[in-house]
C-alpha cells in the first residue's frame, strides 16, 4: 500500500513538473499575444506568438494523448497537476485555439476539471 501511495506521488509530481515547466507558459503567451494586449493596451511582439504557437505544436499532441489514455494527467484522479493546469487551458479561446478540433481529449479533460 505505501509503495502504491509513493508511486502515485512520483508520477503527480513528474506532471506537475511537467505542466509548470513546459505546457503553462506557451498558452499565456499566445492569449496575451492574440487578446490582452489590445484589452490592456501593451505592445506585441511577434516572436512571442511565433515561439508560443511551435511550442503548442509540441505540448497540444502530448497532453492530448495523455487524456486519451486517462481521465486526468496523473491516472482515474485530479491532481495539483490537474488544477495548476487548467487556468493556462481555459486561456484557449483568448489564444484562438479551438481545443474541440484541434485537442479533443484536452477538451474533454477541461470540462471534466471545470464541472469539479
Amino acid at each position: 500500500k505505501e509503495y502504491r501511495r509513493q508511486r502515485q506521488m512520483c508520477i503527480r509530481d513528474r506532471w506537475l513538473e511537467y505542466v509548470s515547466h513546459h505546457a503553462c507558459r506557451p498558452f499565456l503567451d499566445l492569449a496575451w499575444e492574440r487578446a490582452m494586449v489590445k484589452r490592456f493596451g501593451g505592445r506585441s511582439n511577434p516572436g512571442v506568438e511565433e515561439l508560443a504557437e511551435k511550442r503548442l505544436g509540441r505540448e497540444l499532441p502530448f497532453l492530448n494523448a495523455r487524456l486519451g489514455e486517462s481521465p486526468f494527467l496523473a491516472g482515474q484522479n485530479a491532481t495539483l497537476a490537474d488544477v495548476a493546469l487548467y487556468p493556462f487551458v481555459k486561456l484557449s479561446g483568448e489564444a484562438g485555439i479551438d481545443l474541440t478540433t484541434v485537442a479533443p481529449n484536452l477538451h474533454a479533460w477541461r470540462e471534466r476539471v471545470r464541472q469539479g
